[in-house]
């Protein structure tokens, strides 16, 4: 498991990289899918009037859900965070590095949906495998093998990997976790 993994984060590395010109390249600015993606991401989870009723993925859940949605704390700092995801940034992005954009090959791993690319910063990517890492128990392997540049900011990463969980947990794009409600409402608290 960590030879895979250390295989996907020498690609997030070089991919992060890339010199791009984004004049050259307007496109990778990919602005619009950002802007599709941050409603989902930074603002559906916690809205107190119309996040999904998350009671359907694990009974009970939806109690816990309201408790985090009336945290104007946290909702602020969502805020300025997706501020952040929609600013441009210094990387080329996979935009959506998760293990569903992952494939096991004969000759190691894979990554696919490249649709989700963009120039933002480098822990968003990092952040969201985090997450990913925590839901699946493997969050104890090393991403040593993740070559950050000298700007990476930890602390953004780990804001990058909380707005995961919440998002997951109780946004819209839900995933078939395998996880009781004390653990999802851990996974939440990680979150936050």
């Amino acid at each position: 498991q960590q030879t895979e993994l250390d295989a996907l984060l020498e690609w997030l590395s070089a991919l992060h990289a890339l010199e791009v010109d984004a004049d050259a390249w307007p496109r990778l600015a990919n602005r619009d899918m950002r802007a599709l993606n941050h409603a989902h991401l930074f603002e559906i989870p916690l809205d107190a009037e119309g996040g999904p009723d998350v009671d359907a993925h694990c009974p009970g859940l939806q109690a816990i859900a309201d408790r985090f949605r009336s945290d104007a704390a946290l909702r602020n700092a969502m805020v300025e965070l997706g501020k952040v995801y929609l600013a441009d940034g210094p990387n080329l992005l996979h935009g959506d590095f998760y293990p569903g954009s992952w494939l096991a090959t004969a000759s190691g791993p894979r990554v696919i949906d490249p649709e989700f690319g963009f120039l933002g910063r480098a822990e968003y990517d990092v952040g969201v495998l985090r997450a990913h890492l925590a839901f699946t128990a493997s969050d104890h392997l090393s991403l040593d093998a993740y070559r950050p540049d000298a700007d990476f900011d930890e602390a953004l990463a780990r804001a990058f990997a909380g707005m995961e969980l919440i998002r997951r947990l109780l946004g819209v794009a839900q995933l078939p976790l395998q996880g009781d409600l004390a653990t999802r409402e851990r996974w939440l608290e990680a979150g936050r």
